[in-house]
């Protein structure tokens, strides 16, 4: 991926994780550490994903804490081209 590209979907994650409504701390986990786990072991994928609601990737603390929010719509629009 282009570093052009992977700063175009950084920030879309970014501000569209925020106007969903999504907490910070899942925002910064999807973003940061998750991203660098489900890249090096993808089977994890589905394990991580049936821990939660199916709606968004909640960080562990979230997860403990069975904390979880309704994701909000959000209008962003089209996410950017992953090329």
């Amino acid at each position: 991926m282009k570093v052009k590209n992977l700063i175009a979907k950084f920030q879309f994650d970014w501000n569209c994780g925020r106007h969903s409504g999504f907490p910070m701390c899942c925002i910064l986990w999807y973003l940061g550490p998750w991203q660098l786990i489900i890249f090096r072991i993808p089977l994890l994928w589905k394990w991580y994903w049936a821990l939660g609601d199916g709606n968004y990737v909640r960080c562990p603390i979230c997860l403990l804490r069975n904390h979880q929010v309704e994701m909000k719509e959000c209008d962003c629009g089209e996410r950017p081209d992953e090329v």
